[in-house]
């Protein structure tokens, strides 16, 4: 129970960081992004959680946060400050790949919910 609650938690944030990107220069990708991992949030939140579907979100996912890493390694709290556009390209790119990294973790932590519960109704039926 506490994790569909969780779930539910995520999938709010998620829509809220989707709607936040209107401002970004490329909003598209990062409104799909968010929009993916609150849809996967959404279904745990239900209930119906599903490997496939959050082990694809949770790939493209990781695939792109390796690509946006480098901007974690010189990350300062600066960049957090406000959450405007200030026109600073690199304070977006720590932003951009800190919401990627809480994508990737929320999503490992529902494909592992998924596995789990795969791996149950398997030795159930059993």
């Amino acid at each position: 129970m506490f994790l569909r609650v969780l779930s539910g938690a995520f999938a709010l944030l998620f829509l809220f960081g989707a709607a936040v990107q209107w401002n970004d220069p490329d909003p598209l990708r990062w409104m799909a992004a968010y929009a993916a991992a609150a849809a996967v949030s959404a279904s745990a939140a239900l209930g119906r959680l599903q490997l496939a579907p959050t082990a694809i979100v949770l790939a493209v996912l990781t695939g792109w946060l390796a690509l946006w890493s480098p901007a974690l390694a010189d990350s300062s709290l600066d960049a957090m400050q406000s959450f405007g556009m200030s026109g600073a390209a690199r304070e977006e790119e720590v932003r951009e790949a800190w919401g990627l990294l809480l994508l990737v973790f929320w999503m490992g932590v529902l494909f592992g919910a998924a596995l789990r519960g795969r791996r149950t109704a398997a030795e159930a039926s059993r």
